[in-house]
């Protein structure tokens, strides 16, 4: 007599989840995909600079931040000089 074989389901596979950018659109002179991110974990900061007008940020990150993190953060400091200027 011989032994049953084991019905046993191969893993799932993975799911991709995508790739985040790295190049945005820069909120001064509208340019798109001129703002490049750089994250220097070392140091825990961060730097995104325009190719075209040359307008830069430079924030704290830490061991989570992506790049899209620092964008977002640019972002939030220009809405807020703005809201302070009215």
């Amino acid at each position: 007599m011989g032994r049953r074989r084991s019905k046993r389901k191969p893993p799932p596979k993975k799911k991709l989840t995508g790739i985040l950018d790295t190049l945005f659109d820069c909120p001064f002179c509208n340019h798109e995909k001129s703002c490049d991110v750089k994250i220097d974990r070392q140091n825990n900061s961060a730097m995104i600079q325009c190719t075209v007008c040359m307008e830069d940020y430079k924030c704290a990150v830490n061991y989570l931040s992506e790049p899209v993190d620092v964008y977002s953060e640019w972002i939030d400091a220009c809405e807020d000089a703005n809201k302070e200027d009215d």
